[in-house]
């Protein structure tokens, strides 16, 4: 590989490269209304052309070129993806930016096809793992011991990804062709499933609400998740994709892998939502926002303050902080302390200090964390019951870890 600058280098250059090839053949995204303000009636020089006005829909390069946030292009991506079924996504695993410029150029040959959104991924282990959950993990064959196998097949230089959302205009049944013709790109050593393209609508889907949202990419970099975790799996299949739903209360916390959480809490729009909700037996947490500078509607809404993953929204861990430091009081007696317990694990998070998930099997504490709960549970229940000397040995070792994990 060179060190060389490519067009895939940044977001701006990916757009101009794009912008390029497929001067007629970008879709326009509806423009997100929460995002509009008087800002989207100024004219703005854009890299591409004369000077234009963005307003109303707008291709994901024009809102990048206006200075849109990542937000909201991102909530303007996922609800063209949701609202139109032929879209569909090609994945390049861990390819030199060349090749896949060389498949870019074979999209661009096919006159049905139109540009969604494209973008490129720079993910941890975790977050290699969590991708090919994302492609892969509705699969009757997926199971987490082949997504290891499969990681492993495809991130074999890098744990970089490359992903491009299309539409196929005259419909789909040009998704096969059109892979067979990428794959052609490849050289004959290299493994031809390191290009991977979604076969429906609902993959397509899984995909773009996770990379399109930074809070959820975040997630998926710092936590194992399944969607077969208790999570996910407890959460109403008739609410999946619904936008006006959105997971609140201690579930956050499940998510992020820091505890688990009692029961399920939702937040919704619209009053016979609210009831449908309340009849299959969840609570509604919609008066927990009052007096905050944030409704529960802007959580439901505003990317910035949810995350998306599987078809269901969730309360961003900083949305949770927020709320447990500033929300009304809850009138149990334990309230106070898990409070306290619940900002200091997402405090320990942020600082790499935390719970890490493995799968659906439960959770797996750093070690550190787990010797301290250990060597505590021992000062508290079974010191009393042990000769003194080893009684004072777990003592002076449990304040030791202690005063290091300060």
């Amino acid at each position: 590989m060179t060190n060389q600058r490519t067009p895939l280098d940044s977001s701006k250059d990916i757009a101009q490269f794009i912008a390029g090839l497929f001067p007629y053949k970008v879709a326009k995204l509806v423009n997100p209304p929460w995002s509009r303000d008087d800002s989207t009636s100024k004219e703005y020089k854009g890299n591409f052309g004369k000077t234009e006005v963005l307003e109303g829909d707008a291709s994901w390069i024009e809102m990048l070129e206006f200075g849109r946030s990542y937000h909201h292009i991102g909530a303007a991506v996922l609800d063209y993806c949701i609202l139109n079924k032929n879209s569909r996504a090609f994945v390049f695993f861990s390819l030199e930016n060349e090749l896949i410029e060389k498949c870019i150029e074979t999209l661009a040959e096919n006159s049905n096809l139109y540009v969604i959104y494209a973008v490129s991924l720079e993910l941890s282990k975790k977050g290699a793992l969590n991708f090919i959950e994302l492609c892969y993990g509705n699969k009757a064959f997926f199971t987490e011991r082949y997504g290891r196998r499969m990681a492993r097949e495809r991130f074999v230089f890098s744990t970089k990804a490359f992903v491009i959302f299309y539409e196929l205009k005259e419909g789909v049944e040009e998704v096969i062709e059109l892979k067979a013709k990428l794959r052609h790109n490849l050289p004959a050593v290299t493994f031809d499933r390191r290009i991977h393209g979604t076969d429906g609508v609902e993959d397509t889907r899984y995909l773009a609400e996770a990379l399109t949202n930074p809070n959820t990419l975040n997630l998926l970099n710092r936590v194992k998740v399944s969607r077969h975790d208790r999570v996910f799996s407890r959460y109403p299949t008739s609410l999946r994709f619904n936008p006006n739903v959105c997971v609140d209360g201690s579930a956050t916390m499940e998510l992020y892998g820091l505890r688990k959480s009692r029961d399920l809490d939702l937040i919704c729009l619209g009053a016979s939502l609210e009831e449908e909700i309340l009849a299959m037996g969840f609570d509604v947490n919609n008066g927990h926002y009052k007096g905050l500078p944030f409704s529960h509607e802007d959580v439901i809404i505003s990317p910035y303050l949810h995350v998306s993953l599987f078809g269901m929204k969730f309360t961003s861990l900083a949305t949770r902080q927020l709320l447990l430091s500033f929300g009304p009081r809850s009138a149990h007696a334990s309230w106070a302390n898990k409070k306290m317990r619940d900002i200091k694990s997402i405090a320990e998070f942020t600082l790499n200090r935390h719970s890490i998930r493995v799968g659906p099997s439960g959770y797996l504490s750093t070690m550190a964390t787990q010797l301290r709960l250990v060597f505590e549970f021992a000062v508290k229940r079974v010191m009393p019951h042990l000769p003194s000397g080893l009684a004072q040995m777990l003592k002076s070792v449990n304040q030791k870890l202690t005063a290091k994990l300060r």
